[in-house]
């Protein structure tokens, strides 16, 4: 199997300082996910143009793992900390 990598992008809600967010990813949502089976690395990007807008990468193990391991990670193990990401800003993604 070959690793796989995805990519998202999450943006600072109305009225959220974008620091907020970026500690939010940093100390929860990257936890959570270093936290997952057969995660190996995460990154954060800051965009230069767009304040409170953030890149986030994910490489996984391969793409069956990140499937399955991902869905039970938001849905079951660390559901609490994707709903609290719904406080600070929303996700896009391809």
């Amino acid at each position: 199997m070959s690793q796989y990598g995805t990519f998202y992008v999450v943006t600072a809600k109305h009225g959220v300082r974008p620091n907020r967010l970026k500690k939010f990813l940093l100390t929860e949502w990257f936890t959570a996910l270093q936290s997952a089976s057969g995660c190996l690395d995460v990154e954060l990007w800051e965009s230069q143009r767009s304040r409170g807008r953030y890149l986030v990468c994910e490489l996984w193990e391969s793409q069956e793992i990140y499937l399955q391991n991902s869905e039970k990670l938001w849905n079951e193990e660390k559901k609490d900390v994707f709903e609290k990401l719904n406080l600070y800003g929303t996700i896009q993604s391809n």
